[in-house]
């Protein structure tokens, strides 16, 4: 059995893993650390991230980390823990400084300074002053942006090895913590063992039918540490952003907001100021809703017609070509077709403040719930967390990383029994049969569990969904030939499987509304916010926020 050695394997080469990479690598520059892939790391779903980063610099406006705080605070609706909150908002400067450093080209004012633009519910001197310019930003492409430069300076350091188009399916914990993977190249089972693993898989919106995220985002991070006894927190809560491309949730960036464009409903009115003071840039979760409720009654649109097409390609490029080629639609001429798309997990594997899991283990980004998000995610908060996470959880290891000790000698015959586990074929299941599963998972989910939710709806989709996932969850196809894709599909529709069964399970327990969780049979907010978290014997309780 052969047996690949180093200090941190990092799971997922999105910006958090390779963020993470970086951040080792400068405090220890010797040090072995392996990157797994899940495609490689311009392919991940980072690069898709549009409007922004925030941090509150202050270069357009008056601004403060306090207030930065207090508007994210606000936004979670009170399921914010204050401490890892406070810390996110904190390191953003010195974030944007880093990113800077290693080269990112973020827009500038006239004067040289980072250009900042206003997003939804960001306000100053805690929501009584005017909206704030805080998030930094490269035109609407600022993900593709800061993956270019990461991975320029990840693929230079020889101490780091990137594992392309490598899917994690296991791991056993111990000294050392193993984790198998599948190496879709050259079919083999790789076996890894570290000291430290770091878990950066991303979200799961991929259960949804609707949704803007990448075909990558199937929750196959959560299924590996939910399988092996880690609790899920608020796993219920999914952010919908408001814009998405109509008939395919495809994002439409809320820059186009940023930068004046309306919402107007069938009729041609702008409807937004029935719901919310802030109109257009009111919170996502009251957007997103508002959006919903106009298209009870017919189309609701995007409008650009009034922003100057020079303005459009400047600072709205990546928008501009979605819809002129998914849509066929000119937005600087046209008014574009919208509906509220799956985009966000503010949930996930519960960590503590250090985005710690336990000894040797950590989780970040999106895969990760250390309730900086609440019920509803302040936009540029996303891009942010990937990177706050990524140091806080690295520099917890570099703190006492010279006093770690563990047994080399690998439990030779656990990982034996693993690997057979993989390997043992069961079913002949093909693709037209996975596909067809994964279908009728994302419809359920549109149909049932997404803006607007009710008892009656979700335990009808429960039933359904619990029976796909108990067909699906002791099968196997492994064939052991070179991108087997009837393997890879098998394994992710499970872990959507299992998603929505957690979704669903967790949004039935919340009998109240709170951001983007709203029951209609539940429309009252409770007086006194709590997390859920569900063990993976599906039991739910609450837990006291903090």
């Amino acid at each position: 059995m052969n047996v690949h050695s180093y200090d941190v394997i990092i799971v997922g080469g999105g910006g958090s893993g390779i963020a993470s990479a970086l951040f080792l690598n400068q405090a220890f520059p010797n040090i072995k650390i392996a990157i797994l892939c899940k495609t490689y790391p311009m392919g991940s779903h980072t690069t898709s991230a549009k409007g922004g980063i925030n941090a509150a610099l202050g270069n357009i406006n008056q601004d403060s980390t306090a207030w930065h705080t207090y508007d994210t605070l606000t936004s979670g609706k009170g399921l914010c823990d204050s401490i890892p909150t406070t810390k996110m908002c904190t390191e953003a400067p010195s974030i944007i400084d880093y990113l800077s450093r290693i080269g990112v080209n973020f827009d500038t004012t006239p004067e040289g300074k980072i250009d900042q633009r206003v997003y939804g519910g960001q306000t100053t001197h805690y929501g009584n002053g005017e909206l704030s310019n805080r998030a930094c930003f490269v035109k609407d492409h600022t993900g593709h942006a800061i993956m270019q430069s990461l991975c320029k300076h990840v693929l230079n350091q020889k101490n780091i090895t990137v594992f392309n188009y490598t899917q994690a399916l296991d791991f056993l914990y111990g000294k050392p913590n193993i984790l198998l993977a599948y190496n879709i190249v050259n079919s083999a089972i790789d076996v890894l063992q570290a000291k430290y693993i770091i878990f950066a898989t991303g979200g799961f919106s991929q259960i949804y039918k609707t949704n803007s995220s990448s075909h990558l985002y199937t929750g196959c991070g959560h299924r590996i540490l939910f399988q092996n006894g880690i609790c899920l927190k608020d796993i219920e809560l999914v952010q919908f952003h408001p814009t998405g491309l109509w008939g395919n949730g495809m994002l439409i960036s809320e820059a186009c907001r940023s930068q004046g464009a309306f919402l107007r409903n069938t009729k041609g009115e702008r409807f937004m100021e029935k719901y919310h003071h802030l109109k257009e840039l009111a919170p996502r979760d009251v957007v997103a809703r508002a959006i919903y409720q106009e298209l009870l009654y017919g189309n609701v649109y995007l409008d650009l017609t009034h922003i100057p097409l020079d303005t459009i390609r400047k600072k709205l490029i990546s928008s501009y070509t979605v819809a002129k080629h998914f849509a066929k639609i000119d937005i600087s001429k046209s008014l574009l077709p919208i509906h509220p798309t799956a985009h966000y997990n503010m949930g996930g594997i519960a960590v503590d403040e250090n985005y710690k899991i336990k000894d040797g283990i950590y989780a970040i980004g999106e895969l990760a719930c250390a309730s900086v998000h609440g019920a509803n995610r302040l936009g540029c908060n996303s891009l942010l967390e990937l990177f706050t996470s990524a140091k806080i959880a690295t520099n917890d290891i570099a703190s006492n990383f010279q006093d770690n000790k563990y047994n080399s000698k690998h439990n030779t015959k656990k990982i034996s029994e693993a690997i057979k586990s993989i390997t043992n074929k069961n079913s002949g299941i093909k693709f037209e049969e996975i596909l067809a599963y994964r279908r009728q998972i994302q419809e359920i989910m549109d149909v049932n569990a997404s803006i607007v939710k009710n008892h009656k709806n979700m335990k009808m989709a429960l039933n359904k969904i619990d029976n796909i996932y108990r067909e699906l969850e002791n099968l196997n196809n492994f064939s052991g030939i070179a991108f087997d894709v009837d393997f890879i599909n098998l394994y992710e529709t499970q872990s959507l499987a299992l998603m929505a069964k957690c979704v669903l399970t967790a949004s039935i327990f919340r009998e109240h509304s709170i951001g983007s969780h709203y029951r209609e049979d539940f429309p009252q907010e409770s007086a006194k916010p709590q997390h859920t978290e569900i063990d993976n014997n599906f039991h739910v309780k609450y837990i006291d926020v903090t």
